[in-house]
């Protein structure tokens, strides 16, 4: 989005003596900010988990369609990294909260990442889950 300001200026008694001045500024749209609610936490595996990215926002407030993908990761109980993929892939379709129901998940830690998409904009965020027996 461009601006376009202009500033004149002249004496009151000598109006030809008017001189102006002309700047365009330029405005870029904020980054969005992917939140998902909650932070990480345990759930134990006999209960639903429910993540939500609701709470995701653009501070401009420009219209504008989003659309959600979520990913998951399991943590390597060897490495600790978290590497192996979940296999929820439908699960975790374009929505913006998702519920996965009680034993969805084996007992475990998970990573689950939002990315956030507006235009051309996007962000991510990411939880932690522990599955507890």
């Amino acid at each position: 989005m461009e601006y376009e300001f202009t500033l004149t200026a002249s004496y009151a008694l000598e109006p030809e003596t008017a001189s102006s001045q002309t700047v365009v500024v330029s405005v870029a749209a904020s980054e969005l900010v992917g939140r998902i609610a909650h932070g990480n936490r345990q759930v134990p595996r006999d209960e639903a988990l429910v993540l939500n990215g609701r709470l995701s926002k653009d501070p401009d407030l420009l219209p504008g369609n989003w659309s959600y993908v979520w990913t998951c990761q399991m943590q390597d109980n060897a490495t600790l990294d978290f590497s192996a993929e979940c296999g929820l892939g439908a699960l975790l379709a374009n929505r913006s909260k998702v519920e996965l129901g009680p034993a969805s998940l084996e007992v475990g830690s998970y990573r689950f990442q939002l990315g956030v998409f507006k235009d051309t904009r996007s962000a991510s965020a990411s939880v932690e889950v522990e599955v507890l027996p």
